[in-house]
């Protein structure tokens, strides 16, 4: 089924593929590497996302598993669920949708993340005993995080997760085809991946770790990419996926056009960083335009240093000039990790506007928009 699957959803499709495979050694691969990233995957509405989730998950011996919401679930219960398998990924669903309860800002989820990618437990469970005995069980598996809005989040969480974004690029009539071919196969038909490549558990380390510092040259010599840490996933991902080309076939066309995917996923992560989000960056423009139209905005009373805004104002102003509706909660979570004006606090201040005490999103500014 690999030539049908590769027909069916591209070097977008392979890149799970290859995370998942390489989850199957995710405890193996963090005892040499001391990490293992995430998987942040989105895509297109009827671009196939879901058609390769429901697969892969055939592939890995759990037919009809959905994953669970971060969001609504409980930090107990996604401790108990993470420590249910190794070397297996769990899913987890929609934890930044636009769901009521992800627009409360309930992203605890995400900054578990950080131990999770070294291996460490999430929380420390005290034992019911007359001491002070504790359970802090490390991580074994993996993370898929299959939702239908990018991530926002610091640049800390944002570094250990791999994003793959599923386009309606890759289809063509024989890839629908093959598509509705691998619909119609059975997990017996297809779970025998998993015993097949875990068999070969050795020589797919050997190709791993021997390759990854090579990977690690090529990625660190791409000049548009900089942070280490993306450089180290990214690598790593490379890594995985030669062994999976090497494990499974995969001819030298696919293995070319996938390893350029790769490198260019890893620039847009850099990106990521560099730059505000789209949604974000409008914010700023309209900003911009409402001060140059001496319109009043900056509550502070140190407005040569100090940019602060109040969302809620800043809302009725686009409401009552007619203009597309402003995402207040988006905002909310986005505006502290602004890469265009330093954050210094969300506070209270009192508002040289109207003189009443307001609460502000407070930037360093110097009077100039960049």
């Amino acid at each position: 089924w690999i030539n049908d699957y590769i027909t069916a959803f591209g070097p977008q499709g392979v890149i799970v593929l290859a995370y998942f495979f390489g989850s199957l050694f995710a405890t193996q691969i963090r005892q040499n590497l001391g990490f293992f990233p995430f998987l942040e995957f989105t895509g297109e509405a009827g671009a196939g996302k879901t058609a390769v989730l429901e697969f892969l998950w055939k592939v890995m011996g759990r037919e009809n598993y959905e994953g669970l919401n971060p969001t609504t679930s409980t930090n107990a219960g996604r401790y108990r669920t993470l420590n249910q398998f190794s070397n297996m990924p769990t899913s987890y669903l929609e934890g930044q949708s636009e769901s009521k309860d992800a627009k409360k800002g309930r992203d605890d989820w995400l900054y578990e993340l950080k131990s999770l990618f070294n291996g460490r437990s999430m929380r420390s469970k005290g034992l019911k005993t007359s001491g002070n005995d504790t359970d802090e069980s490390p991580f074994y598996g993996s993370i898929v995080i299959s939702q239908n809005v990018k991530i926002q989040a610091d640049e800390a969480t944002l570094t250990r997760l791999i994003y793959q974004h599923m386009t309606r690029e890759h289809h063509t009539p024989e890839g629908k085809r093959a598509a509705i071919k691998l619909h119609g196969m059975e997990m017996e038909d297809v779970s025998s991946f998993l015993l097949q490549s875990i068999m070969q558990e050795k020589k797919v380390m050997e190709m791993i770790l021997s390759k990854y510092p090579e990977y690690q040259k090529i990625v660190s010599s791409n000049e548009r990419i900089e942070h280490s840490r993306v450089i180290d996933v990214h690598a790593l991902l490379l890594a995985i996926f030669y062994a999976l080309g090497q494990t499974w076939n995969i001819d030298y066309k696919t293995q070319n056009i996938t390893q350029n995917h790769i490198l260019k996923i890893a620039e847009d992560r850099q990106r990521d960083l560099d730059h505000d989000p789209d949604e974000l960056q409008e914010f700023w423009y309209l900003l911009e335009d409402f001060m140059r139209g001496e319109i009043e905005i900056n509550h502070s009373n140190n407005p040569r240093f100090e940019l602060a805004i109040n969302l809620n104002h800043i809302a009725n102003l686009v409401r009552d000039t007619g203009l597309p509706f402003l995402d207040v909660p988006l905002l909310r979570k986005l505006l502290p990790n602004s890469k265009t004006f330093e954050f210094i606090d969300n506070k209270t201040v009192k508002s040289s506007i109207n003189q009443k005490t307001t609460r502000c999103y407070v930037f360093k500014w110097n009077g100039e928009w960049k």
